[in-house]
């Protein structure tokens, strides 16, 4: 057989991708990534605050709830009590009530307002009209 018949052979196509598109491929993997991972970082931390708030709400919502239970009056306030002694608070939050809020021994409350301090310096305010106390964000100090 001569050297001319041996490149006369049909080939199959070459299949697969070349060093150079598997390389381009990494690098663009690389770059996107190095966008989002930092990322992720700040989005969970934020995941974590905001249901840390959440569970706070969800305590002070339940305090109408403790007093008709004890069948006596819960006191809120600067003078009666901080929050902290009311509630068990979250390390790095501290939450104040503005006003002494009575929460009644029939499961309604006299309104008032509370604030929600994160050690991030995050503040959130809420108003608690009465008579129920479902809190509604005032104002967000972010």
């Amino acid at each position: 057989m001569q050297m001319s018949d041996l490149c006369l052979i049909p080939t199959r196509p070459a299949s697969g991708f070349t060093l150079l598109e598997i390389l381009l491929v990494l690098l663009l993997l690389g770059l996107v990534s190095s966008l989002i991972v930092p990322r992720v970082g700040v989005i969970y931390d934020n995941l974590v605050l905001r249901g840390e708030r959440e569970e706070l709400l969800r305590a002070v919502q339940a305090l109408p709830v403790d007093a008709l239970t004890r069948r006596s009056d819960i006191v809120a306030g600067f003078v009666e009590a901080t929050g902290a002694q009311l509630l068990s608070v979250p390390d790095g939050w501290d939450i104040t009530f503005s006003e002494n809020l009575v929460f009644k021994a029939n499961g309604f409350c006299t309104g008032g307002a509370v604030r929600l301090t994160h050690s991030s310096e995050r503040v959130w305010r809420y108003r608690l009209p009465a008579p129920y106390c479902e809190p509604e964000l005032q104002e967000d100090e972010s």
